[in-house]
């Protein structure tokens, strides 16, 4: 009954959610000054006086809060909810972008929100009979600007990290740079939903694309005839010829590293090539940020990459305003790398035991810590290898989970069956553990991760089908098969003596190999944390911690927690808060002694194995010559064995 109450709870609070932010005018949303705008999320917030102080108001979900400073752990921020009252509130209780950007307050009682002062024409004893002052004007739009289709339902965007361009049609004229966070009122889309039309907070109609935004039920908005794409502008052309007196000579500068080509301006599109670092490249276009910049390649073709990876001598400001996409394909524009070898060699790290690598050609690559020497095994992905050191566990889409010795021989069939995730395993060897698909269901898609009943008063969001999973173990001999207590989309476990954890939708999870309840009847599975943004957890081998990912949007952090929920801290955060695209660090795993944790970065251009002391200290790159790379669907790219 009690897990019914709580449900129960959760729809309601849901409900007021979806009604709050989808009646919400989109230019109310626009933070002011140096602001950021945040949306409490659908469990709402608390605002204190100063963190963990004393309790000042309580905010519904969907409520508006502009956030103006945070604390240097970046887990409180202090701001201004939508009525003036100003405190503090922890920043997992909200959605906001650029969180790093804001500046770090170091005092902690939060400003007393003081009344607007009285017109100078008005007595402090006025009555709210008095005349008010005058409105502010309303803003004209451009000339430019797109028609607004008239009549219809509208519904609140926010501009997701990195900004957009509204733009009159697709590849057409720019009519406003939007920055992260910006909300805007959302009054049509495309019959493809690729595009969405919308207005600005001052007043200017145009597109964006679809996967720019936040956006809450936009099923409901009418559908608007899309423009045709207007004619190439000067970038667009000199894109395509690969030549212009407009370009600027440029230098990619990732030491160590190789720089990711993108198909358009931003993280979100596909790879279509890499650079080595030093390379020379002619620069042809700029986002409207000036974040990105468009290169050219080869055969007259041309990609995207990170400003902050080119040195010019001069700026690019220079630089025309391109939303082009490229049509380039990373075969057509760079070399591919070349496949791991049977026998490479990569530099030595330092540190003791093996590394099984999920590598980017679909391989999988055992990396020696102590010799450097890097061998490919077979292929397929997810590896685990096993705590002897002795095996290594893996999937093989179509086929399923198998295993094979530690030098690639010996391969052999555990479980057949597809849609299998992140095998792992029980401590003493003899058992596998995986995650899989075990059912589907219908649900509403509100966002965050959740997956609503589909009943009539969540009947405006999208009705999707999505898979159930469960946790699953099986012996090394191919017998002994169990489910394992566990909630229906339960992803990455992770076994050790005190149990196995692994990722939910309501958080990091803790189960038992066994029946599903104890002696005195009590579940054994219980809540660690009740994130859904908390993923991939990874148990230290003496059960003591547990590391983990924190799945944000802007970008993903390691975080440890104990057993019990307690102690959360951040390992990793990025160098400076000034960056304009930040990092992810992501796919935590601990070595066999518990004293160093593996994971993988892009902090440096392209993806990386990284190692770092358990408590975050001393990090570094791995000199692995393995190309890697990350699709943020907690695969396990990393296991550490003896």
């Amino acid at each position: 009954m009690g897990i019914r109450r709580n449900w129960i709870y959760t729809w309601r609070w849901l409900l007021i959610l979806g009604l709050l932010v989808t009646f919400a005018p989109g230019p109310a949303l626009q933070a002011q000054g140096s602001s950021i705008l945040a949306l409490v999320r659908g469990k709402g917030a608390t605002l204190y006086a100063q963190p963990e102080g004393e309790v000042v108001q309580t905010l519904a979900p969907g409520d508006r809060l502009d956030a103006t400073g945070r604390t240097q752990d970046a887990l409180w921020i202090i701001g201004k909810s939508a009525d003036g009252v100003a405190g503090w509130l922890r920043a997992e209780d909200v959605i906001i972008y650029d969180l790093l950007t804001l500046p770090v307050v170091e005092s902690m009682a939060a400003p007393v929100a003081q009344p607007a002062p009285a017109p100078a024409n008005q007595s402090p004893t006025a009555t709210a009979t008095a005349t008010p002052p005058p409105p502010p004007p309303t803003p004209t739009p451009t000339p430019t600007s797109v028609r607004p289709p008239s009549g219809g339902r509208t519904v609140t965007g926010v501009v997701r990290s990195g900004g957009v361009e509204l733009v009159s049609a697709p590849q057409g004229q720019a009519l406003e740079s939007l920055t992260t966070g910006t909300g805007v009122t959302v009054v049509g889309r495309s019959a493809d939903g690729a595009w969405v039309l919308v207005t600005s907070g001052s007043g200017i109609t145009g597109w964006v694309e679809r996967g720019r935004l936040v956006v809450f039920s936009m099923e409901s908005v009418p559908v608007v005839a899309l423009p045709p794409s207007a004619s190439p502008s000067p970038a667009q052309a000199v894109a395509a010829s690969g030549e212009s007196s407009t370009s600027l000579a440029g230098t990619v500068a990732v030491p160590g590293s190789r720089l990711n080509v993108r198909a358009g301006p931003g993280a979100a599109y596909a790879i279509v090539g890499k650079l080595t670092d030093g390379a020379s490249v002619s620069l042809l276009a700029r986002s409207g940020d000036s974040s990105w910049v468009q290169v050219a390649l080869a055969e007259g073709a041309f990609g995207w990459v990170s400003a902050r990876y080119i040195t010019t001598k001069g700026g690019v400001e220079s630089l025309p305003i391109s939303t082009a996409t490229s049509g380039a394909k990373a075969a057509q524009s760079l070399p591919a790398p070349a496949p791991a070898s049977q026998s490479a060699r990569s530099q030595p790290a330092g540190l003791p035991g093996k590394l099984a690598l999920a590598a980017a050609d679909g391989s999988i690559v055992l990396y020696n810590l102590t010799s450097g020497a890097t061998s490919r095994l077979t292929n397929g992905f997810d590896p685990a290898i096993s705590p002897d050191g002795q095996r290594v566990a893996f999937l093989r889409g179509g086929q399923g989970l198998l295993v094979m010795d530690i030098d690639g021989s010996n391969e052999r069939m555990l479980y057949n069956g597809v849609e299998l995730r992140a095998p792992a395993w029980s401590p003493d060897g003899q058992y596998v553990v995986f995650s899989r698909v075990n059912g589907q269901e219908p649900c509403r898609d509100p966002g965050f991760g959740l997956c609503l009943p589909d009943v009539p008063q969540f009947a405006h969001y999208p009705l999707v089908i999505k898979d159930l999973r469960v946790i699953s173990r099986i012996g090394t001999d191919s017998k002994d098969f169990e489910d394992i207590p566990s909630q229906k989309t339960a992803m990455s476990p992770s076994w050790t003596e005190a149990g196995i954890v692994y990722q939910s939708s309501d958080g990091l999870q803790i189960t038992q190999d066994g029946p599903s309840h104890d002696k005195e009847g009590n579940p054994v599975n219980r809540q660690v944390t009740n994130l859904y943004i908390h993923r991939d957890p990874a148990w230290r081998p003496d059960g003591w911690l547990i590391a983990f990912v924190d799945d944000r949007p802007v970008h993903r952090e390691i975080y440890v927690v104990d057993p019990n929920g307690n102690g959360m801290t951040a390992l990793t955060r990025p160098a400076s808060a000034l960056l304009k695209e930040f990092p992810h660090n992501v796919a935590p795993v601990w070595s066999p002694d518990g004293q160093q944790i593996a994971f993988l970065s892009n902090r440096d251009g392209d993806w990386g194995v990284f190692a770092m002391n358990a408590d975050g200290s001393n990090q570094r790159r791995l000199p692995v010559a393995v190309e890697m790379t990350y699709r943020f669907q907690s695969e396990q790219s990393i296991s550490w064995g003896r």
